[in-house]
């Protein structure tokens, strides 16, 4: 065997264990974004009831994309390991046509959601804001849903440490906003005048809610005054201020993987082609 020989045959190995191994890194990442979407939505509060919460269906599609996304991942990467190891051009072209489409179907998405993210936030938060006003704490024996949207907050208020939909304490739709809303209607007392869930459980229920008398919030305002006294008890922060703010401590993160899975695909594409272009063109028929 001459050395052009030799070095030929090592660069088309090398090809092959290249495209395996990414085969096997897009298989990995298909199977982490199924299980993904199955547990979105098969846990306690999963894509649907949060869709419910912000009243559109965006999660619940952004669940079901996961799903598909990674069951497409699972295929494409099946089809791209028996294209490797038996050499056929077909498999590998299949590979390669479908792994490209499903690029430029996620950078599409990416730059749908960039473009539209300002009118997609003020229609979460609007849906929100009807949600909570029209459905939370009414009729929980009667309305599974409302039950289920109630449930939701109130988990959703203690894990953020945050009262309502968005602003802080001078805003009418944070802590302020179920002084509009039905649950608050229904007290004939007009007290409390938030749930227990917007509160400290280390602090003064009763002062936070409002059923103590208090000179402040949330008997009181928005706006807060200099003669009010503040409630160190409540939560006054929006709950979808705390979301967002969550998701950019980890923007970084997020951004950082989605580049790196892009630069992935975009090697082991590279990778494929030239492997593809390697096979002899008798082998796309010895694959039937």
């Amino acid at each position: 065997m001459t050395r052009r020989n030799k070095i030929s045959t090592g660069c088309h190995q090398f090809l092959k264990y290249a495209n395996l191994l990414f085969s096997f890194i897009v298989f990995l990442a298909g199977g982490g974004l199924l299980g993904l979407g199955i547990y979105i939505l098969g846990s306690d509060y999963g894509a649907k009831q949060v869709s419910e919460v912000l009243g559109t269906e965006l999660y619940l599609i952004a669940a079901y994309a996961l799903i598909a996304t990674g069951g497409v991942l699972l295929v494409i990467s099946m089809c791209g390991c028996c294209g490797v190891l038996r050499e056929s051009r077909w498999l590998l072209g299949s590979f390669i046509f479908s792994l490209s489409v499903l690029v430029l179907v996620l950078v599409a998405a990416a730059i749908i959601v960039f473009v539209f993210r300002g009118k997609m936030e003020g229609d979460v938060i609007h849906s929100m804001e009807v949600v909570l006003i029209k459905k939370y704490g009414v009729d929980l024996v009667h309305h599974s849903d409302n039950r289920v949207i109630t449930d939701f907050w109130n988990w959703l208020q203690r894990e953020l440490k945050c009262c309502g939909v968005t602003g802080n304490i001078n805003s009418t739709t944070s802590w302020a906003i179920y002084r509009h809303s039905a649950w608050y209607k229904g007290f004939e007392t007009g007290k409390p005048y938030v749930p227990q869930s917007c509160c400290n459980p280390d602090g003064d229920i009763n002062i936070c809610t409002g059923i103590t008398d208090y000179n402040g919030l949330p008997a009181h305002g928005p706006p807060f005054t200099a003669t009010m006294n503040t409630n160190p008890h409540l939560y006054i922060r929006g709950c979808y201020d705390e979301l967002v703010q969550y998701v950019e401590t980890h923007a970084v993160i997020i951004g950082v993987s989605a580049i790196a899975g892009v630069v992935v695909m975009l090697i082991g594409l590279v990778f494929s082609v030239f492997l593809c272009r390697r096979i002899a063109p008798d082998t796309f028929y010895s694959a039937y």
